[in-house]
């Protein structure tokens, strides 16, 4: 609203001077103006450059719109514009060596490191070869084979006459014994 003003704000008013922003140059931050054909400022601030470009008596059209980190250098009335490649921590162009690495990534992938399996982590497993294999299936056996606590030429004494070739392996023949049954492994 209008009104009477405080000598305290109209001794703050006398001292304030008209600013004018100083054109940009290479060495002053200031203010540049877009010519409105090869480039443009958005209403949101985004400057866009128009025009061709290239080398080797070709043109290619081009353009460029991007927002920070955008940074031109304005030499003999030319204004050159570049984008600085990504990082992790600022935004950027992506480099031929991003755009090879993401092409050679399927559709839907994610990065995925499967832990080693522990008592406490539900993780990956190498089957030894031996005791656990693993089909070209996929399908993971364990052979249940004791035939190292029972190697050939053991004898095994049992009073229910089983054979002891489905508990332990291997092959048994009976042995003649007085009471209970004798087993001896063979092979």
């Amino acid at each position: 609203m209008a009104g009477l003003m405080s000598g305290t704000d109209k001794t703050k008013l006398d001292g304030l001077e008209a600013y004018e922003l100083p054109a940009a140059t290479t060495s002053t931050l200031g203010g540049v103006r877009p010519d409105g054909t090869t480039i443009t400022v958005n209403s949101q601030g985004v400057i866009t450059a128009h025009g061709t470009g290239g080398g080797g008596g070709s043109a290619t059209p081009t353009i460029v719109t991007a927002e920070a980190p955008l940074n031109a250098v304005t030499e003999d009335n030319t204004v050159s514009l570049s984008i600085s490649p990504a990082t992790a921590s600022m935004p950027g162009v992506m480099t031929s060596m991003d755009k090879t690495k993401l092409d050679g990534v399927e559709s839907g992938a994610n990065k995925y490191t499967l832990p080693t399996a522990t008592t406490g982590t539900l993780g990956g497993v190498r089957p030894d070869g031996t005791t656990i294999s693993v089909t070209e299936t996929g399908v993971i056996s364990a052979t249940s084979n004791l035939r190292g606590i029972f190697p050939v030429g053991y004898v095994v004494m049992n009073t229910t006459g089983e054979n002891p070739t489905d508990t332990y392996g291997g092959t048994w023949e009976e042995r003649p014994s007085l009471g209970p049954y004798m087993w001896e492994r063979t092979e």
